[in-house]
Order: structure tokens, then sequence, then C-alpha cells
């Protein structure tokens, strides 16, 4: 059994890395569609009118910065490095 594992995760490591283009530009946008649907909650977040949520102003921050993130990756998985 254990042999088995090994072998299932290695080929689930070796097509991790070796992605090829058309699949990069799908994770690409995939990660563009992230980066919009964490943009939304940056917005609802910030126009709330939700008195108890005394994180939120941090919450927002954190999503923002993983828009970001997500947005820039796609752009390099999109271009194909």
């Amino acid at each position: 059994m254990l042999k088995v594992c090994k072998i299932w995760w290695q080929r689930a490591m070796f097509a991790v890395i070796n992605r090829t283009a058309q699949q990069n530009e799908t994770l690409g946008r995939f990660l563009h569609t992230l980066s919009a649907a964490s943009l939304i909650g940056v917005l609802t977040l910030v126009f709330s009118n939700d008195s108890d949520a005394n994180y939120a102003g941090l919450r927002a921050s954190f999503l923002f910065v993983m828009d970001m993130i997500l947005f820039v990756e796609g752009m390099v998985l999109n271009k194909g490095r």
C-alpha cells in the first residue's frame, strides 16, 4: 500500500511541476477568476455596515493583498514564462 501511495505521489508531483503551456494558461485564467472574487469580497467588507466586525479592515487588507498576488501570478502564467 505504501509503495502505491509513493508512486501516486510522484506522478502527481510530476504533473504539477511539468505543466504544458495550455495548462499554464488555464491556471492563469483560474487565478484571475479568484482575483476577481477576492476583489468583490474586499468591496463587500469595505462597504458593509457590519458594526460587529472588529477586524473588517484587517480582513479587507489581507484579501486585497491576496487579490494582487493572484492577479500577478495569473498574468505570469498567462504569459507562459
